[in-house]
């Protein structure tokens, strides 16, 4: 993950970052039935979506107890 996407991550606001997790979440769930079903076996770009859903919510994380 680049940093200026982690940059653009720690400027954005609580609400918005819930938002986005969601949707991150949704879209792993697409993925990892995809794989299940044989449809697409993108085990990388699933591993990639794991990955920015912990960094989303470690800035959620850092944002509501202002660390």
């Amino acid at each position: 993950m680049k940093k200026n996407y982690k940059d653009e991550l720690r400027s954005r606001d609580v609400s918005w970052l819930v938002a986005h997790t969601r949707d991150l979440r949704e879209k792993l769930a697409r993925l990892q039935f995809d794989a299940r079903s044989g449809k697409n076996a993108n085990h990388k770009e699933i591993k990639n979506v794991r990955l920015e859903i912990a960094t989303t919510l470690t800035f959620i994380h850092e944002k509501r107890n202002h660390v």
